[in-house]
């Protein structure tokens, strides 16, 4: 299985190559990302205000912007909760235990923040929202086209067990109705419950782009 900066490095041989990058939780910066493309614009999403620091010096070698906001399908304002002694793990898919505290963040829509006539193409979109994935891309219908990627975390359960939330198949089973086929499958995690897969990344291209012009095996 290949980790993202393996998947990064082989579709570089493939001569694909990000000119925008849409980093979605974005925390610390992802830097894998950052050193693959580093001539890419890097368009930095968090909703924590704790990393707009970090964000800040990442913008001081790499071109681009950030925006403190969540994603999802319907902007607004909601709550995220955070593990008290991990912040970095905050989700709107997690409800308060004793264990957590929760504040208010804006919530946008993907279409809404960004302009896709402004950005240069190919995009990398790379979502990494703690149950939120599918209801993020599912606001960024007008965003991408068949020559760009995408790489999303892919629970293999519903997240924090809301039924309103899409697990592996629901996420698949979108895509493809957006004309969106699984590229790749890189680094996993089980759940310390029971050891079980919880979640995957996957990567997506699109059934017209270049990654999926041929179908045969040799």
């Amino acid at each position: 299985m290949r980790d993202l900066a393996q998947f990064l490095a082989w579709v570089k041989s493939r001569n694909w190559q990000a000119q925008t990058v849409v980093d979605v939780g974005a925390c610390y910066g992802t830097p894998a990302l950052l050193q693959e493309f580093p001539k890419a614009y890097h368009i930095l999403i968090e909703p924590m205000v704790e990393h707009e620091a970090r964000l800040q010096a990442i913008l001081q070698k790499y071109r681009g912007c950030y925006h403190l906001c969540a994603l999802s399908d319907e902007p607004g304002e909601g709550p995220i909760a955070m593990a008290m002694d991990a912040p970095a793990s905050a989700s709107l898919a997690h409800g308060t235990a004793k264990s957590q505290t929760s504040r208010m963040v804006p919530i946008r829509r993907l279409d809404d923040l960004i302009s896709p006539d402004a950005l240069a193409r190919p995009i990398l979109l790379k979502t990494d929202c703690q149950g939120y994935d599918l209801r993020a891309l599912k606001g960024a219908l007008r965003l991408l086209d068949p020559y760009d990627l995408v790489v999303a975390e892919v629970n293999l359960f519903h997240p924090a067990g809301n039924q309103d939330l899409g697990d592996f198949g629901a996420m698949v089973a979108w895509m493809r109705t957006q004309n969106w086929a699984v590229l790749d499958i890189l680094s996993y995690q089980t759940r310390p419950r029971d050891q079980a897969l919880g979640y995957v990344d996957l990567a997506f291209a699109h059934e017209h782009g270049p990654f999926r012009a041929a179908h045969s095996w040799a």
